[in-house]
């Protein structure tokens, strides 16, 4: 399944994308206990940079999304509520979203209990 990640350096900000059914299987993917795996390459126009390894663990907490210093790898962290959460909504956007849609996740109130205070913020989007 090809997943694509891309970033933005001014401001912590990362696009995930991929067809409905690459979108599915990264939900079914992030409800494993642990995991990794390569990122689709190439230009990351319009943004900044293409991460080359997406990486998760359930720990506790909410959702924490970050980045290695090299911006290289980025990484799922949380408890399993919000695993499941997030998984859903890869898995919801992928069975139910209009072609062209892309879901903001970082639109949540700050007070949210499924993204940490530390996360990056990101969209979900079909190619």
């Amino acid at each position: 399944m090809e997943i694509r990640v891309v970033g933005e350096a001014s401001a912590p900000f990362l696009s995930i994308s991929g067809s409905r059914a690459a979108l599915e299987w990264l939900g079914g993917h992030l409800r494993t206990a642990s995991g990794s795996l390569d990122l689709a390459s190439g230009d990351p126009d319009p943004y900044d940079y293409v991460v080359d390894r997406l990486e998760h663990a359930v720990t506790d907490g909410p959702l924490v999304v970050s980045e290695s210093a090299d911006r290289r790898v980025v990484r799922f962290t949380g408890g399993p509520w919000a695993f499941d959460t997030i998984a859903a909504t890869f898995e919801h956007v992928a069975q139910e979203a209009l072609d062209n849609h892309h879901q903001h996740v970082e639109h949540l109130p700050i007070d949210h209990p499924l993204c940490g205070p530390d996360s990056i913020p990101f969209v979900i989007e079909f190619p």
